[in-house]
Order: structure tokens, then sequence, then C-alpha cells
């Protein structure tokens, strides 16, 4: 009876696991803290899989860590919307940019996929 029990459950988180499909092909997400370095101008083909039927890639700034700020990051934008669920898209090309914001705040920036109740999935640091 215990063994039906356990796997019974171990199916369940099994199957609870694969639910969230949702991560970073190209730049790689930030499981390993890795940084990678851009040019700026230089076009990059920005490449996910997931499988919430709407969200954004949003582009975030690393704070430089004042005490003020505590090292957090500050939304710089929505580089993508998937607005239409049967319209699936995984990847857009990007021209490397600032979009008026200032590297002397810092130079790390990264993206994350954003949905309505979900918290972002966040990439590699962009340097």
């Amino acid at each position: 009876m215990y063994l039906i029990a356990f796997l019974t459950l171990l199916g369940f988180a099994a199957a609870s696991a694969d639910t969230n499909t949702t991560y970073w092909i190209n730049p790689g997400d930030n499981t390993n803290k890795t940084s990678i370095a851009w040019n700026l101008g230089e076009q990059q083909v920005i490449v996910w899989n997931t499988d919430l039927s709407t969200f954004d890639v949003t582009l975030w700034q690393q704070d430089s860590g004042s005490v003020s700020t505590e090292n957090t990051p500050h939304n710089r934008g929505t580089v993508y919307s998937q607005t239409d669920p049967q319209n699936k898209v995984s990847n857009i090309t990007w021209v490397v940019q600032l979009y008026g914001n200032y590297v002397y705040n810092s130079s790390t920036f990264f993206f994350t996929i954003d949905s309505s109740g979900t918290s972002g999935y966040s990439s590699a640091f962009l340097l």
C-alpha cells in the first residue's frame, strides 16, 4: 500500500515538473551566474522556449549595488510581447542597445520572460 502511494506521489511530482518548460537558449539562463559580452550595435538572435500563451520579454539593468538601491534590478523596457496565443514566437533578432539608459549605473543587463501570475525567468547576464 505504501509503495502504491509513493509511486502515485512520484508520478504526480514528475507530471508537475513537466509543466514548467520556460527557459532561455540564447543567451542561456542564469543558473550558473554566467556573463556574456555583446557589443553595442551588433545583432543577436534571442531564443527561448516557453509554454506560456502570452508573455513579455523584458530587458533589465542590474544596479551597481549602492546602499540605497541594494543591488535592485531596474526594468528597462519590453523588447517583445506575445499577445496572440496562436502566434507562437520563440526568437527575435535584437540589436544590442541601451534604450537611452546609462552604463555608469551598471553595465550588467539581463532579459526576463514574464507573464501574468509568474515570476520572471531570467537569462544570463549581458555585459
